[in-house]
């Protein structure tokens, strides 16, 4: 049924809302000073990689920052863009592929 609606399922609706947020944050849209954001250089993917986090504990392993990570790291330089809504559209067509 979902395919037939072509809706995005609920695991994805929810890798779309940590992604954006991290956008928000790597281009100063939301207000976070956070130590977990330290970029680091990359020589693939897109110019705003991040240093990856290491947890030795379960439950933190799946908080914002651990989890959004690895993702954001990812993802091709031609979907970070410079403009919100633009990125929301080329992440969305990028999981529907």
């Amino acid at each position: 049924m979902m395919n037939q609606l072509e809706w995005i399922t609920l695991e994805q609706r929810r890798l779309i809302a940590r992604l954006v947020m991290m956008y928000g944050i790597q281009y100063g849209l939301i207000d976070v000073t956070s130590d977990y954001t330290t970029k680091s250089h990359s020589l693939r993917g897109h110019p705003v990689t991040l240093q990856q986090i290491r947890t030795r504990v379960k439950s933190y392993e799946a908080s914002f920052f651990p989890a959004t990570v690895t993702p954001w790291n990812r993802l091709p330089a031609s979907v970070v863009a410079p403009n919100l809504d633009v990125f929301k559209g080329r992440v969305l067509a990028s999981l529907q592929v």
